[in-house]
Protein backbone atom coordinates (compact mmCIF):
# COMPACT_ATOMS: atom_id res chain seq x y z
CA UNK A 1 0.00 0.00 0.00
CA UNK A 2 2.80 2.43 0.88
CA UNK A 3 4.47 1.90 -2.50
CA UNK A 4 1.23 2.82 -4.31
CA UNK A 5 0.73 5.88 -2.16
CA UNK A 6 4.34 6.94 -2.76
CA UNK A 7 3.75 6.70 -6.52
CA UNK A 8 0.50 8.63 -6.19
CA UNK A 9 2.25 11.30 -4.13
CA UNK A 10 4.97 11.71 -6.78
CA UNK A 11 2.32 12.12 -9.51
CA UNK A 12 0.43 14.74 -7.47
CA UNK A 13 3.65 16.66 -6.76
CA UNK A 14 4.51 16.63 -10.48
CA UNK A 15 1.04 17.99 -11.24
CA UNK A 16 1.55 20.73 -8.65
CA UNK A 17 4.91 21.68 -10.20
CA UNK A 18 3.24 21.89 -13.61
CA UNK A 19 0.44 24.03 -12.19
CA UNK A 20 2.98 26.50 -10.82
CA UNK A 21 4.79 26.53 -14.15
CA UNK A 22 1.47 27.02 -15.91
CA UNK A 23 0.85 30.23 -13.96
CA UNK A 24 3.85 32.01 -15.50
CA UNK A 25 2.99 30.60 -18.93
CA UNK A 26 -0.56 31.96 -18.67
CA UNK A 27 0.73 35.38 -17.61
CA UNK A 28 3.15 35.38 -20.56
CA UNK A 29 0.32 34.29 -22.91
CA UNK A 30 2.54 31.49 -24.23
CA UNK A 31 -0.18 29.31 -25.75
CA UNK A 32 2.26 26.85 -27.32
CA UNK A 33 3.88 26.12 -23.95
CA UNK A 34 0.46 26.01 -22.29
CA UNK A 35 -0.54 23.27 -24.73
CA UNK A 36 2.61 21.30 -23.90
CA UNK A 37 1.97 21.58 -20.18
CA UNK A 38 -1.66 20.53 -20.61
CA UNK A 39 -0.58 17.44 -22.55
CA UNK A 40 1.87 16.50 -19.79
CA UNK A 41 -0.87 17.06 -17.20
CA UNK A 42 -3.21 14.72 -19.06
CA UNK A 43 -0.55 12.00 -19.02
CA UNK A 44 0.01 12.47 -15.28
CA UNK A 45 -3.73 12.44 -14.60
CA UNK A 46 -4.04 9.16 -16.51
CA UNK A 47 -1.12 7.71 -14.53
CA UNK A 48 -2.71 8.85 -11.25
CA UNK A 49 -6.03 7.27 -12.23
CA UNK A 50 -4.26 4.01 -13.02
CA UNK A 51 -2.52 4.02 -9.61
CA UNK A 52 -5.85 4.75 -7.91
CA UNK A 53 -7.53 1.81 -9.71
CA UNK A 54 -4.68 -0.42 -8.56
CA UNK A 55 -5.07 0.82 -4.97
CA UNK A 56 -8.82 0.20 -5.10
CA UNK A 57 -8.19 -3.38 -6.26
CA UNK A 58 -5.75 -4.04 -3.42
CA UNK A 59 -7.76 -2.36 -0.68
CA UNK A 60 -10.30 -5.19 -0.03
CA UNK A 61 -7.50 -7.74 0.41
CA UNK A 62 -5.56 -5.45 2.75
CA UNK A 63 -8.73 -4.62 4.70
CA UNK A 64 -9.51 -8.31 5.08
CA UNK A 65 -5.98 -9.09 6.32
CA UNK A 66 -6.18 -6.31 8.90
CA UNK A 67 -9.78 -7.02 9.86
CA UNK A 68 -11.20 -3.66 8.83
CA UNK A 69 -14.18 -2.75 6.67
CA UNK A 70 -13.55 -3.25 2.92
CA UNK A 71 -14.44 0.39 2.25
CA UNK A 72 -11.95 1.60 4.82
CA UNK A 73 -9.72 4.58 4.17
CA UNK A 74 -5.99 5.00 4.75
CA UNK A 75 -6.51 6.12 8.35
CA UNK A 76 -8.46 2.96 9.23
CA UNK A 77 -5.76 0.79 7.67
CA UNK A 78 -3.03 2.76 9.49
CA UNK A 79 -4.83 2.20 12.81
CA UNK A 80 -4.47 -1.58 12.36
CA UNK A 81 -1.09 -1.72 10.60
CA UNK A 82 2.30 -2.42 12.17
CA UNK A 83 3.78 0.71 13.83
CA UNK A 84 6.38 1.47 11.13
CA UNK A 85 3.85 0.89 8.35
CA UNK A 86 1.24 2.95 10.22
CA UNK A 87 3.63 5.89 10.50
CA UNK A 88 4.43 5.74 6.78
CA UNK A 89 0.72 5.52 5.87
CA UNK A 90 -0.14 8.53 8.03
CA UNK A 91 2.77 10.54 6.58
CA UNK A 92 1.70 9.69 3.02
CA UNK A 93 -1.93 10.52 3.75
CA UNK A 94 -0.84 13.91 5.13
CA UNK A 95 1.43 14.56 2.12
CA UNK A 96 -1.30 13.64 -0.35
CA UNK A 97 -3.88 15.78 1.45
CA UNK A 98 -1.55 18.80 1.53
CA UNK A 99 -0.47 18.37 -2.09
CA UNK A 100 -4.06 17.98 -3.30
CA UNK A 101 -5.09 21.11 -1.40
CA UNK A 102 -2.19 23.10 -2.90
CA UNK A 103 -3.05 21.71 -6.34
CA UNK A 104 -6.68 22.77 -5.97
CA UNK A 105 -5.55 26.30 -4.96
CA UNK A 106 -3.08 26.52 -7.86
CA UNK A 107 -5.71 25.36 -10.34
CA UNK A 108 -8.22 27.89 -9.02
CA UNK A 109 -5.64 30.69 -9.40
CA UNK A 110 -4.79 29.52 -12.93
CA UNK A 111 -8.48 29.37 -13.89
CA UNK A 112 -8.93 32.94 -12.64
CA UNK A 113 -5.90 34.09 -14.66
CA UNK A 114 -7.25 32.37 -17.78
CA UNK A 115 -10.68 33.94 -17.27
CA UNK A 116 -9.06 37.38 -16.95
CA UNK A 117 -6.98 36.77 -20.09
CA UNK A 118 -10.08 35.73 -22.04
CA UNK A 119 -12.06 38.71 -20.82
CA UNK A 120 -9.24 41.08 -21.79
CA UNK A 121 -8.96 39.49 -25.23
CA UNK A 122 -12.71 39.76 -25.75
CA UNK A 123 -12.69 43.45 -24.77
CA UNK A 124 -9.76 44.21 -27.07
CA UNK A 125 -11.40 42.41 -29.99
CA UNK A 126 -14.57 44.38 -29.35
CA UNK A 127 -12.66 47.66 -29.40
CA UNK A 128 -10.71 46.88 -32.56
CA UNK A 129 -13.40 45.19 -34.61
CA UNK A 130 -16.83 45.42 -32.99
CA UNK A 131 -19.34 42.74 -33.73
CA UNK A 132 -22.54 43.47 -35.54
CA UNK A 133 -25.34 44.43 -33.25
CA UNK A 134 -27.56 41.35 -33.08
CA UNK A 135 -30.66 43.59 -33.23
CA UNK A 136 -29.67 44.81 -36.70
CA UNK A 137 -29.59 41.34 -38.23
CA UNK A 138 -32.77 40.14 -39.89
CA UNK A 139 -33.76 36.92 -41.56
CA UNK A 140 -34.39 37.06 -45.28
CA UNK A 141 -36.94 35.09 -47.27
CA UNK A 142 -34.40 32.29 -47.81
CA UNK A 143 -33.98 31.80 -44.04
CA UNK A 144 -30.53 33.34 -43.96
CA UNK A 145 -29.63 36.40 -41.97
CA UNK A 146 -29.55 39.62 -43.88
CA UNK A 147 -27.33 42.54 -42.90
CA UNK A 148 -29.27 45.75 -42.36
CA UNK A 149 -26.11 47.77 -43.00
CA UNK A 150 -25.98 49.36 -39.54
CA UNK A 151 -22.59 48.92 -37.89
CA UNK A 152 -20.50 50.74 -35.32
CA UNK A 153 -17.08 51.87 -36.40
CA UNK A 154 -14.23 50.16 -34.59
CA UNK A 155 -10.61 51.08 -34.13
CA UNK A 156 -9.66 49.13 -37.26
CA UNK A 157 -12.43 50.84 -39.26
CA UNK A 158 -11.28 54.40 -38.62
CA UNK A 159 -8.72 56.48 -40.44
CA UNK A 160 -5.45 56.54 -38.56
Amino acid sequence: MCALLERQSRVQKELLTLSHEKRSVIIASDTARLGEISAREMGLIARGASIEREREKQMPRIAELLGVDGGADISAVADRAAPDEAGALRRLRRELTETMSALRDANTANRELLDAQLEYTDVMLGVMAPRQDALNNYYGGDGRTRDSGARRAGFLDGVV
